[in-house]
């Protein structure tokens, strides 16, 4: 096992027993997983050209390479500060190669973050059983996720395991919207065809500070430039776009219920006065109960 490995286990060993993220502000701090998406990448993912194409992506809950797989993409960089992303993303794909849309779901998912009245909680959620059968599959896929589950469940119950190293979830209609591979039977049954084609490259840090050479047809930032002052969007923006092919796309930001004020702000930004970025509010916000509640993405071209 390496040291690498090593520190890692002992890291979600202690998140498992305290319950928490590694605390913040200290040299290796992180949050913790988010078990799905929950942005609607089954709809702006039509706005990307991924059929045989490279993409550099954020990680966490993985579920944005799995879709990008589903749609073609042939090379995929996941950019995480979790270590775990990387283990995550290979236990979701062996549960999509070893079980049904059902059981997937039951396995992973523990219940209804915004309204648990509406979907109990899930007693399945980390199933030992349930991973006892998709562990050689694991193993044969990647020998270090394997390692690292299988600590853990022989260590740990499944809702301290969940708890511990997991935000909460949302309603399975939300992720079924999201996900373009949870979207029905058929798109899940294809990603099983697909899934074991693409070998992601996983990297441990910020992505505001990694530094590479590679070139990437696509690039995927989620809503983290939302979380970052307006001067260090835009060196984000510069950094990134030297990494982008020619005709390359980078979904700069994508925003949460996207209202009319959002328009006005970003347009006139500093920031973004001088860019290539456009706003695209073609994003039907996921958990919206009302036909006005639209997300966004906003679209660097090159």
């Amino acid at each position: 096992m390496s040291i690498e490995l090593r520190e890692n286990i002992d890291k979600a060993t202690d998140m498992c027993i305290k319950q928490k993220s590694v605390p913040l502000h200290t040299k290796e701090s992180f949050f913790k997983i988010f078990p799905f998406a929950t942005e609607n990448i089954a709809e702006y993912i039509k706005l990307f050209n991924l059929d045989n194409k490279s993409l550099l992506t954020v990680g966490s809950s993985g579920d944005q390479a799995i879709n990008a797989i589903l749609c073609g993409a042939t090379n995929i960089t996941e950019v995480d500060i979790n270590p775990f992303a990387k283990y995550y993303y290979y236990l979701k794909m062996a549960s999509i190669l070893c079980l049904d849309m059902p059981t997937f779901l039951e396995f992973l998912k523990y219940h209804n973050y915004f309204d648990t009245s509406q979907e109990s909680e899930n007693n399945q959620v980390f199933s030992k059983s349930t991973f006892d059968k998709i562990s050689d599959t694991l193993r044969s896929i990647d020998s270090d996720s394997y390692e690292f589950w299988n600590t853990l469940f022989s260590e740990f119950g499944s809702i301290r395991i969940r708890n511990g190293l997991f935000h909460a979830d949302n309603r399975s209609a939300v992720l079924k919207k999201c996900n373009l591979y949870l979207s029905s039977h058929l798109l899940f049954d294809e990603t099983k065809s697909k899934i074991r084609r693409v070998t992601p490259n996983f990297v441990t840090s910020d992505i505001c500070a990694y530094d590479t050479d590679e070139k990437y047809d696509n690039i995927w930032l989620s809503n983290l430039a939302s979380s970052l002052k307006p001067r260090n969007r835009i060196l984000l923006l510069n950094h990134l776009s030297k990494n982008l092919n020619s005709d390359g796309q980078i979904l700069m930001e994508y925003l949460y219920l996207y209202k009319d004020y959002y328009e006005l702000t970003y347009r006139k930004s500093r920031e973004y006065s001088s860019s290539n970025i456009e706003k695209v509010s073609t994003c039907v916000a996921p958990d919206g109960n009302l036909a006005s509640e639209k997300d966004a993405v906003l679209i660097y071209r090159k």
